[in-house]
């Protein structure tokens, strides 16, 4: 109950804050009253993380500074009218048929499965590599640390501070909890937003495809940043729309700080900044404006790109490499450099060129390369469902379509589009989920109007229930594998041995080394499992020790693991035979072939364990990996001539 308590109190805490800065902004008593509530969790989600960047820069991550934090925050809710003195809503107005119960029912069904994976142990290999590992070493730590990694370490990290209270203070569970609640919140903006445009029926609709959407189900219950960063996306687009309409400039502020939100939790934030700029120029004060939206979004955003600059003399690790001079050589180098670029190389599928930018989205619907992962981090078939009826729209009302308050979002999704698609060095299409509310709300409103002038809504609801039949039966597999755990009473360890590759060995290293060993592993997916300090290597984003696939010095490789202090490898593959050693292919991470065939690894314990290809579908799941647990010995194991 406690875990249940500390992330309520979280939530009220989001609530709180957000309520005190609209109000301070005098924008709270202009809003809609349901969007009240939404608009105040969305900005106090990313005050709350604005917030605790400086508690964490002090040194304050401790029970007693974060349960005031939330506390205080908590107390903003005051601000906020009661639900129970929601307007009276005419339910005869509302139609609730049984198109409206079905909504609903499907909406149940799916907060339910929510439900189960916020009551589970975190599995997504994101988030137990990054998301959550950081937030854990912070806590352990007291204070945020600068990590020299690239990708994934010297990251901005504003999202991720939300997590720091409710594990500190609730442990895992609040911790899953939380996410829990905070993707919905994101649906919950997206229904309020939607009710601007369309009754009730259809705004529940709308409602429901984003939440089976494989993008949100993917990213909704872990740490992934990216359904968060929608919050963000909506609330600036929006007081961006406010702003144009009405010439006030407290909506250009508050654009800019959710706007900020967004750069401070994500590199590609910086991209969404420039798309509000530009579109916040689009209007006789376009100058002030302008200038405020970009003050507050410095302000909200920029502490993250001041630390890595503080801490490695590049503001956007490891990016200016080469241009500035960094403050430990260490941190990166040419070579490293070099592998980094050959990693991004892989993530890109189609060239960055106008056809592709056409075809993108449709490639990515029918799932067409492996490296857009639209099959299971998608956005769904709706949009080109109902494109259609939203174009015919767009045609219909060309003459008066400089007046529609749907342009600015249009704008605003069509350039962060073009921004992302020809400079982003990833082409995962559930890097634009945080701007695809924005084109849901656009082509469903469009598409709605057309097909209720012309007597057609009956086809586009059948792309709807067409829609969310197909995702609905995705999110229902998804599912079970949580429902399982939950109805059968599975132990802990017993559902992460089956469901995370490598867990294993994890679990006997929790139980058999000493919390002063520091253990070296590229398993990425078991690092947030340790509770034991964990080094985590990779062939190209961290240069402190050389593990890039040409590498092949093992001394070098050594001195590198004690520079670190690391005490223990958790190593994968076949120990290699001495007399069918074959030193050329000791490259990368198998350098420590050449450390125990030169005597520097002394064998500790083996084992043997399924690699889970999907976590949903077993059958996929057919490779066996061998893990060892290694500890490294003396440097009098070295060779008297050095390399070998």
């Amino acid at each position: 109950m406690t875990a249940f308590g500390i992330a309520i109190l979280q939530v009220c805490s989001c609530f709180g804050f957000g309520a005190c800065a609209l109000t301070a902004l005098g924008i709270q008593k202009e809003l809609p009253y349901w969007e009240q509530w939404t608009w105040s969790f969305a900005v106090g989600f990313g005050l709350l993380g604005w917030l605790l960047f400086f508690f964490g820069v002090i040194g304050w991550f401790s029970t007693v500074p974060l349960i005031l934090v939330l506390g205080l925050g908590s107390c903003g809710v005051l601000l906020l009218k009661p639900l129970t003195q929601a307007p009276h809503t005419n339910t005869s107005a509302v139609k609730l048929n049984s198109w409206c119960c079905l909504l609903l029912t499907a909406i149940v069904i799916v907060a339910a499965i929510d439900l189960f994976e916020g009551l589970s142990p975190p599995i997504d290999g994101d988030s137990l590599a990054y998301h959550f590992v950081h937030p854990k070493n912070f806590l352990t730590l007291g204070r945020i640390e600068f990590i020299p990694r690239a990708g994934d370490g010297a990251i901005p990290l504003l999202v991720h501070m939300t997590y720091v209270p409710v594990l500190g203070l609730g442990g895992e569970r609040a911790l899953t909890l939380w996410v829990m609640f905070s993707g919905w919140a994101t649906s919950a903006l997206v229904y309020t937003l939607t009710r601007r445009f369309l009754d009730i029926p259809w705004s529940l609709s709308v409602t429901l495809i984003f939440l089976s959407t494989p993008a949100v189900l993917y990213g909704g219950g872990s740490g992934q940043v990216e359904i968060r960063n929608a919050l963000f996306v909506m609330i600036a687009a929006f007081a961006i729309i406010q702003s144009i309409k009405t010439s006030n400039i407290r909506y250009a502020v508050l654009a800019g700080l959710a706007a900020g939100f967004f750069m401070g939790a994500k590199y590609l934030g910086l991209l969404f900044v420039a798309t509000g700029g530009i579109v916040i120029l689009a209007q006789p004060h376009w100058f002030r404006h302008g200038l405020v939206f970009s003050i507050a979004a410095l302000a909200a955003g920029g502490q993250w790109y001041v630390w890595n600059f503080i801490n490695s003399g590049d503001p956007a690790f490891p990016l200016f490499y080469g241009y500035l001079d960094y403050v430990n050589p260490n941190y990166w180098s040419a070579e490293y450099q070099e592998a980094f670029n050959k990693i991004w190389k892989l993530e890109k599928a189609v060239d960055q060129n106008i056809f592709w930018f056409f075809s993108y989205p449709f490639a990515t619907t029918f799932n067409m390369h492996k490296v857009f992962e639209a099959g299971r981090t998608g956005m769904g078939p709706f949009i080109l469902l109902a494109l259609p009826f939203a174009i015919l729209s767009i045609w219909a009302s060309r003459k008066k379509l400089i007046q529609s308050s749907l342009l600015p979002l249009a704008a605003i999704a069509i350039i962060f589009y073009a921004f992302w698609f020809f400079t982003s060095p990833s082409q995962r299409i559930r890097h634009l989920l945080p701007v695809y509310p924005l084109v849901l709300l656009c082509v469903s409103v469009a598409a709605h109007r057309w097909a209720a002038g012309a007597g057609h809504l009956k086809i586009l609801a059948g792309a709807v229930f067409l829609t969310c039949t197909v995702q609905l039966f995705g999110q229902l597999i998804f599912g079970l594998n949580y429902a399982h755990r939950l109805f059968t009473n599975e132990k802990r360890d017993a559902f992460l041995n089956r469901t995370v590759t490598g867990y294993a060995p994890v679990r006997w290293i929790n139980n058999n080394l000493k919390s002063n060993s520091l253990v070296y592993t590229e398993a990425r997916q078991l690092i947030y499992h340790f509770k034991v300090p964990v080094y985590y290597g990779h062939i190209a984003v961290d240069a402190l020790i050389d593990t890039r696939s040409n590498a092949n010095n093992p001394t070098k490789f050594y001195h590198q693991l004690k520079a670190q202090k690391i005490s223990h490898l958790l190593a994968i593959g076949s120990i290699p035979n001495k007399k069918s050693y074959n030193l050329e292919r000791a490259t990368g991470y198998n350098q420590w072939h050449s450390l125990w065939h030169m005597g520097c690894l002394k064998h500790i314990k083996s084992f043997k364990g399924p690699v889970f290809a999907s976590r949903t579908l077993k059958s996929l799941s057919t490779r066996k990996l061998n893990f060892h647990v290694l500890k490294l010995n003396s440097s009098n194991c070295l060779s008297s001539k050095g390399d070998i």
